[in-house]
């Protein structure tokens, strides 16, 4: 299963975070990742998928 979430990490409720868990979450950058990962469950599997040019 594949996830795509609003970016606003706010939005991750304790419930949205437990339906994540078994998902792969697909971002847009590290940056936003290091954002989304504190809110979602620990071992959440997240892919990058681009980073913009130095």
């Amino acid at each position: 299963m594949v996830a795509v979430i609003c970016p606003v990490a706010s939005r991750i409720t304790a419930e949205i975070a437990e339906r994540l868990a078994d998902v792969t979450v697909y971002v847009a950058s590290d940056h936003e990742q290091q954002r989304l990962a504190p809110r979602c469950r620990t071992g959440q599997n997240f892919v990058v998928v681009s980073e913009p040019s130095p």
